[in-house]
């Protein structure tokens, strides 16, 4: 099994938690986590604001993400 290395730095805007990876062989990554639905408006308010489209969003886990790039 492949090991992820990974850095993090943790924000907090109100109630949403934000964290921005560098992950070792995949690249930068923005991680938003709210608790309600109004959280996830803002999530998705924010996201348009940085330019970031939904088409670029995934759920998968960095190990997975890994994996399938040692499969190409």
């Amino acid at each position: 099994m492949r090991e992820v290395e990974k850095w993090r730095s943790f924000y907090q805007w109100k109630d949403l938690k934000i964290y921005l990876d560098e992950v070792k062989g995949l690249g930068n990554f923005l991680e938003l986590e709210g608790t309600s639905w109004k959280d996830k408006e803002k999530m998705f308010g924010i996201l348009q604001k940085l330019g970031i489209e939904k088409r670029k969003l995934t759920r998968k886990s960095y190990l997975e993400l890994l994996e399938s790039q040692a499969e190409k």
